[in-house]
């Protein structure tokens, strides 16, 4: 099992993404957040079912339109990044 720890920036644009869809609905933002962190501790068991990006780079699109940007190192899966789709990806 690996343990799932999340980067600075990844905390940041949960918080940012929360706050957005807050401003239309509080109710709908804390069900966004739940699913992502639900997903994101789903890879505890299977780290390799994102799509690879680049060598050591997958990524999860399950809760569109945001895609989870993550690493799978030896004993843990550090989440790296959550954007929304229509923003450029970082290289």
């Amino acid at each position: 099992m690996w343990r799932i720890v999340w980067s600075d920036e990844a905390r940041e644009n949960l918080a940012a993404a929360k706050d957005y869809i807050a401003e239309f609905s509080e109710g709908a933002a804390r069900r966004f957040a739940i699913r992502v962190v639900d997903l994101t501790d789903s890879l505890e068991t299977m780290p390799d079912r994102g799509r690879p990006v680049r060598p050591g780079v997958r990524e999860l699109t399950s809760i569109r339109p945001y895609v989870i940007r993550y690493v799978v190192l030896e004993a843990e899966v550090r989440i790296m990044t959550i954007r929304h789709a229509a923003m450029k990806p970082e290289p």
